[in-house]
């Protein structure tokens, strides 16, 4: 499988560098759309996941003590959810506007595998077909300026 992907993608860099894509097949606005791309920011406010009960034993579900973190995090006008070393037990969880879910080097998101815990459902896709489905692990709708950084897991 590797081999037939390297092939593909050689296939596109020889036709991209030997100008035999037909124009308007897209590669012509990769400059334009780049341009657009803000990055998001941030204010210097941190809010760690254990302040709010979060215990990283891989055990305790931290799912509430992280959606409380985010929430001030949002409420707040935004800042970094801070996620020190250790293991995490969650479900579900939603990025608010403004949060920046930042996993240290250590941190490790453990989602549950309990079905009910990725209820109620959202709405999301399914093989390219929109529906109302389980939760993905980290959810976010209709929100701005969010971002998942850091060396954890």
């Amino acid at each position: 499988m590797r081999t037939y992907k390297l092939i593909i993608w050689g296939l596109v860099l020889f036709f991209y560098s030997a100008n035999i894509f037909p124009q308007g097949s897209g590669w012509d606005s990769v400059s334009t759309i780049l341009k657009r791309i803000v990055p998001p920011s941030f204010p210097n406010r941190e809010f760690n996941i254990t302040s709010y009960g979060a215990i990283g034993d891989g055990v305790t579900d931290c799912t509430s003590a992280i959606k409380n973190a985010i929430t001030a995090c949002s409420n707040s006008g935004g800042g970094k959810v801070v996620v020190p070393g250790g293991t995490y037990l969650i479900g579900a969880i939603y990025l608010n506007s403004n949060v920046n879910l930042y996993l240290t080097s250590g941190a490790i998101l453990l989602f549950s595998h309990d079905k009910s815990k990725y209820l109620p459902v959202v709405y999301t896709r399914s093989e390219g077909i929109e529906c109302m489905n389980y939760s993905p692990f980290i959810y976010s709708y209709c929100e701005k300026n969010i971002a998942i950084t850091g060396r954890g897991t």
